[in-house]
């Protein structure tokens, strides 16, 4: 919000600015007309100050810690209750569908004329946190230059621009999505491109997550299409989702075949979490060209078609085998007797009839793989999302035979 001496003291008539212990009003006309109540006052310069206000025969006051501030006259335009707006807020919101993220910026729109700014922020957040490239959005916080309280050190211009640039980028990292995007505007503002440029590129490797993620942010605002080295490496190797997901998006604006290239060597590396990173990587870039080559690998994972038994199946016997003499065979030669031993083996345990269908936590890992593939084909085709790799070889090779067919009667 607005800073409530700093609208004072830069209006014209602050001279006549006094302070003014509350005073009880004696009837109840005066208790109406002075009645207490968070209000948005309209200015004439086209700002909005929100507090506790009243209207006094001599004009507009409002409340700063324990006394009252009496405005210059005809520094209000208008005036609006905080209660019966928020009320109507509420009404409108109800009326809006929460996945409807159009209307949902029109309504942000409208908190913002009527001055209800933190709403308007927490509903751009919602926005934003939805879809991070929302184009009314942005184009909603960049019109409207909303107000909002800088870091001292940022605005400071007696500071080196090196200190004033750390300060927003500190302040950034730490800022949800709309507060973000009015920080990119700051540094963007600040004609110091080369530089702003060297420390987002430094903060790209630091050791805190949030600032790495606005890094990565403020390449992909500033610099779009840039940097494609270091969006490349932590949409791979970085360990935090946040971090990769933000590089994943600024690769978007990278040329094709420099994201799409070195994201698919990675499929052909041993380490399957890199490999999932790169699927992700490629699924959020909207790349078609991705396609392809996440069908070949989804290949290679797939499970070996043909085999309706699937894996071999087996006898597996876990006991002992005990030897013994059942029996003698008596031979009887020349009046005399011969006792020929019977030996013979008794068995004890259990015998399976088993098929292995994997080992220990790999078996999971290519599960895993195959969703992320899966997912990230879903991305970039926008068919219905689907886990069973058949569904996606039926749908290439017809997409295949389409584009044959339109290509045989298409002249050359």
């Amino acid at each position: 919000m607005l800073c409530l001496l700093a609208v004072l003291l830069s209006w014209p008539g602050s001279a006549a600015l006094t302070a003014q212990a509350p005073a009880p009003a004696s009837t109840r006309e005066e208790r109406a007309l002075a009645a207490e109540e968070r209000r948005i006052l309209s200015l004439c310069d086209g700002r909005k100050l929100r507090a506790l206000s009243r209207l006094r025969e001599d004009g507009w006051e409002v409340r700063d810690g324990n006394v009252w501030l009496v405005l210059p006259d005809g520094l209000v335009q208008r005036a609006s209750s905080e209660r019966e707006l928020l009320s109507q807020l509420r009404e409108l919101s109800s009326a809006v569908p929460a996945e409807d993220l159009g209307r949902r910026c029109e309504l942000a729109g409208w908190m913002i004329q009527e001055g209800l700014l933190s709403e308007a922020l927490a509903a751009l957040d919602r926005i934003l946190s939805a879809d991070p490239e929302h184009e009314a959005a942005r184009a909603l916080i960049e019109r409207e230059a909303i107000p909002i309280a800088f870091p001292r050190a940022a605005e400071d211009t007696a500071l080196p621009i090196r200190e004033r640039i750390d300060a927003l980028l500190r302040f950034g990292s730490q800022s949800r999505p709309a507060l973000r995007e009015l920080v990119a505007g700051k540094l963007a503002a600040l004609a110091q491109p080369e530089l702003v440029h060297e420390l987002l590129v430094r903060d790209t490797r630091s050791g805190v997550t949030t600032r790495r993620a606005f890094a990565l942010f403020g390449l992909r605002r500033i610099f779009p299409g840039g940097s494609a080295r270091e969006l490349l490496e932590r949409a791979t190797f970085d360990p935090s989702s946040d971090v990769r997901a933000e590089a994943a998006l600024g690769l978007r604006l990278v040329e094709s075949r420099a994201r799409v290239v070195p994201l698919v060597h990675v499929l052909a590396r041993e380490e399957p979490a890199l490999r999932i990173h790169a699927i992700e990587a490629l699924g959020t870039s909207g790349d078609l060209a991705a396609i392809e080559p996440l069908l070949v690998h989804l290949a290679r994972m797939a499970p070996a078609a043909g085999s309706a038994g699937g894996a071999p199946r087996s006898h597996l016997f876990v006991g002992n085998q005990v030897g013994y003499l059942r029996d003698f065979d008596v031979q009887i030669a020349q009046g005399s007797s011969i006792a020929d031993p019977i030996p013979d083996v008794v068995g004890e345990g259990t015998q399976l009839d088993v098929k292995v269908i994997g080992m220990g936590v790999e078996s999971s890992t290519p599960a895993a793989e195959r969703r992320a593939l899966c997912h990230a084909l879903a991305r970039l085709s926008g068919e219905k999302p689907s886990e069973n790799p058949e569904r996606w070889f039926a749908w290439w090779k017809q997409r295949s035979e389409a584009a044959e067919r339109l290509g045989a009667g298409t002249p050359r």
